[in-house]
């Protein structure tokens, strides 16, 4: 099954840059965690669709120098122990190795 298309990959880009402006106006702490993969059968969704927004939003952090933590291939060797069968959603070996990663780049970046 798949889901329509809610953005473009061109107006996912500008949403993005508008939305990291905005952020960094505030002076808050920044950063970017790819989309962890979408797998076949996930209702109301296209498998690997993630892979060209994170392009997209990889280009634009980089631009904004905005950091970027990559869930995305944190979780993808780990996925068949991770992720719901025909799900984007993890079970919870899955979120607790998310968790891990994240709150270790929000550390680091509260560090420096």
């Amino acid at each position: 099954m798949s889901g329509p298309q809610n953005s473009t990959l061109e107006a996912y880009g500008k949403n993005l840059r508008e939305r990291i402006k905005r952020l960094q106006a505030t002076n808050s702490k920044l950063i970017w965690a790819t989309t962890t993969p979408v797998p076949e059968g996930a209702a109301g969704r296209v498998a690997g669709d993630e892979v060209g927004y994170n392009a997209v939003a990889a280009k634009v952090v980089k631009e904004s120098g905005v950091p970027t933590n990559d869930l995305h291939a944190l979780c993808v060797p780990q996925l068949a122990g991770w992720q719901l069968p025909e799900n984007v959603h993890f079970k919870p070996e899955g979120s607790k190795g998310l968790a891990g990663k994240v709150s270790k780049e929000i550390g680091t970046a509260l560090k420096e």
